[in-house]
């Protein structure tokens, strides 16, 4: 499957991370009850050691360098069973861009034709800046916020001259939030100003740059 990371212009900086993933296996190794203790061991002595995977990154040649290890990796959430069935993939947040996919999923993508690219239907660049931004203030200021939009994917199936229709769902579970000594603080006004403007991107632009 082709990776095509989309550089665009977010007040965040997405990076790949599988702090959280590794953190399970541990819990694992670490537990006689587990019915997975054992491969969490095994897994752990092959690949726990890599460090390039043990920290966030941006580079995607780390996707394929090490594209077994990943998938050993993530196969307690990709598991071979389910392969043919389930439409998955790992990705980024607020990035049109996903890796380890399922091979329902790849088919998929293969059918829609090379000259496809995933695009989620109504959905501009600005869009994923006002996402973003919206998760700042919920995961970084406390601002209690309804995140959740449905998202739409129309994806052709060159097979039969059709265009399929696609619900996404994604599942945050394996994401973490950092704040930066950059990530501004805003007032209770500043706050109320935004979501009072909620398609003024410029404004938005200057409060969570």
């Amino acid at each position: 499957m082709k990776l095509n990371w989309k550089q665009l212009d977010l007040p965040l900086i997405p990076k790949i991370s599988f702090k959280k993933v590794f953190d399970a296996w541990e819990s694992w190794a670490a537990n006689d009850a587990h019915p997975r203790q054992q491969e969490a061991i095994a897994l752990l002595k092959d690949i726990g050691g890599i460090q390039a995977l043990r920290e966030p990154f941006e580079e995607l040649s780390i996707l394929t360098r090490y594209e077994q290890e990943i998938s050993r990796l993530l196969s307690n959430l990709f598991p071979e069973a389910l392969q043919k069935n389930e439409i998955k993939a790992a990705s980024l947040p607020f990035q049109p861009f996903f890796f380890c996919a399922t091979e329902r999923f790849r088919n998929i993508v293969e059918n829609a034709g090379t000259d496809y690219e995933f695009a989620m239907r109504g959905i501009t660049e600005e869009y994923f800046y006002f996402s973003a931004a919206s998760f700042y203030l919920a995961a970084g200021l406390g601002v209690p916020l309804n995140l959740s939009r449905p998202q739409i994917f129309d994806i052709p199936d060159k097979e039969n001259g059709i265009i399929r229709t696609y619900r996404g769902f994604f599942n945050a579970d394996f994401s973490e939030f950092h704040r930066t000594e950059n990530s501004p603080e805003l007032s209770a006004e500043q706050i109320a100003l935004l979501l009072n403007n909620s398609e003024d991107l410029e404004l938005w632009k200057r409060l969570i740059p």
